[in-house]
């Protein structure tokens, strides 16, 4: 039977044309937040030079090279914008290899490590070379990570009796506040989570984001500011795995609010400084 005698419905509409530039939303989640780490450096620092490895494989004949690709889409978009903000350089894999050699940077293989000679010796190396730089082991390490929490999920599970189903996911919490919002509780800084039968969890204000509480009073919590990654909204700086830098302790925590409160991000001035007060008696 010849495939043009096969009976079928028309297309209703061509649902394979997409626009030029466009992104998946995983993929563009991790573009955006490339981007916003660059454009939040450039509001700090008169930064004109970039330097990136041009991280490229050959998907055809080697088949095991699938986590190269999260990092390989986007690139067009990301470059481009370097390109806007200052000159751009692009280094090949070889190239970086051979720079760590010169600087005698040793690379680090196991990759679920958060220290620098794992995922920040390639740019340690490159950064060198731009700068001539004669001592390239840095002094502190910071880790920056988006913010994530559970999806709302509405046909997840199966519904109770009555066809009800279990809530699970979303970024409310308790009104007023949304999950990701940083809060003061007992003089403590964490982060907001999901609720449960009038109480709310509370995740630790550190890169795990580890949950320590799920019984908070909300009339215990004082909302701080919201710490959720948005494209030119608000940024996500967390601390380092060592506890150095970026809210290493509660002075480098109230430093950022004054950063953020002169960077015109929302912050409510008055519970700042209510809270700031609380931790110097502490």
């Amino acid at each position: 039977m010849l495939l043009q005698a096969t009976p079928r419905r028309a297309k209703r509409f061509d649902n394979r044309c997409k626009p030029d530039g466009w992104l998946a939303p995983s993929q563009k989640a991790k573009v955006d937040f490339r981007t916003k780490i660059v454009d939040e450096l450039c509001k700090l620092y008169p930064i004109k030079r970039f330097a990136v490895e041009d991280v490229r494989f050959n998907h055809y004949r080697k088949r095991w090279g699938k986590h190269f690709s999260t990092v390989e889409i986007g690139k067009a978009k990301f470059y481009r914008r370097l390109k806007e903000l200052g000159e751009l350089t692009l280094y090949t894999g070889v190239e970086t290899a051979e720079l760590r050699e010169r600087f005698g940077l040793p690379k680090n293989p196991v990759k679920k490590e958060l220290s620098w000679d794992t995922h920040a010796v390639d740019a340690i190396a490159i950064g060198s070379a731009e700068i001539k730089c004669e001592n390239p082991y840095p002094l502190e390490f910071w880790v920056w990570k988006r913010f994530e929490y559970a999806r709302r999920q509405l046909h997840r599970l199966e519904p109770n009796k009555g066809g009800v189903r279990r809530r699970y996911g979303g970024s409310w919490s308790i009104p007023p506040f949304r999950k990701g919002d940083v809060v003061s509780w007992h003089g403590r800084l964490a982060r907001v989570g999901g609720f449960r039968d009038g109480k709310v969890s509370l995740h630790s204000f550190g890169l795990r984001n580890k949950r320590f509480t799920q019984n908070a009073s909300p009339d215990e919590c004082t909302r701080l500011f919201q710490q959720i990654f948005a494209k030119c909204e608000k940024p996500q700086f967390l601390p380092p795995i060592n506890g150095v830098g970026f809210l290493g302790d509660f002075d480098e925590a109230m430093r950022l609010g004054e950063v953020l409160i002169k960077s015109g991000y929302t912050i409510d001035r008055e519970v700042y400084e209510e809270w700031r007060r609380s931790v110097v008696k502490h």
